[in-house]
């Protein structure tokens, strides 16, 4: 029995460790989108591409389909490590940091008509 109480400490540790910084990613993440929300669902119907490049800057691409035009914004943030482990090459290592997908699609006018934003850790 003191075997057994011995190993269910330290999984303990390592399920609550994962707990916690599993939430704490999600928080960044729904902080992120939050602000995009904010920042852009005003601006729908209102904003013009210039308003757009003003505000995010020029789109990592660009496509027009028909009459809408859509541009993709990839915005990467922290750093990303890939190296790896116990000498083994097949191993791989730990990725850090986060990534940002949005998208605005414009109107034949010029109008933001609608945003999506994928974030993700």
């Amino acid at each position: 029995m003191m075997e057994m109480k011995a190993r269910v400490g330290p999984v303990m540790v390592a399920v609550l460790s994962a707990v916690v910084v599993g939430g704490c990613a999600g928080d960044s993440s729904q902080k992120r989108y939050e602000g995009y929300r904010q920042v852009l669902t005003p601006m729908v119907a209102v904003a013009t591409r210039e308003d757009c490049v003003r505000k995010f800057g020029i789109p990592t691409r660009k496509e027009q389909l028909g009459t809408l035009e859509v541009w993709q914004y990839a915005k990467a943030y922290g750093a990303k490590t890939v190296g790896y482990s116990g000498g083994k090459s097949d191993v791989p290592g730990v990725e850090s940091g986060f990534a940002d997908d949005l998208t605005l699609i414009f109107d034949a006018d010029g109008r933001l008509q609608s945003w999506r934003a994928e974030v993700r850790q």
